[in-house]
């Protein structure tokens, strides 16, 4: 968690490097990170107006609650293997 005030303190140059490092440490992959994903979670420090969360590769997700930025590893979407049926028969 980092808290939202603190980063909206500091320098933009220092801010987004932090909330990139911080999203890499909450299991985002570096390479896949970009510049876009770095401004929509700075849009939740800095432009705050009720958004719904930030989705970040790895799968990462990053939503601001109560004054801190929380960035959190999501599970990822269960694929069924090769020749199971999904869904259950009535």
């Amino acid at each position: 968690m980092l808290d939202v005030g603190a980063l909206a303190d500091a320098p933009r140059a220092l801010r987004t490097r932090a909330l990139r490092s911080a999203a890499t440490r909450a299991g985002s992959v570096p390479g896949a990170l970009s510049a876009a994903h770095a401004e929509a979670l700075d849009a939740l420090v800095t432009r705050w107006h009720g958004q719904g969360p930030v989705h970040l590769p790895g799968p990462v997700l990053g939503s601001r609650e109560c004054g801190r930025l929380v960035l959190r590893a999501v599970g990822a979407a269960r694929t069924p293997s090769p020749g199971s049926d999904p869904a259950p028969h009535p």
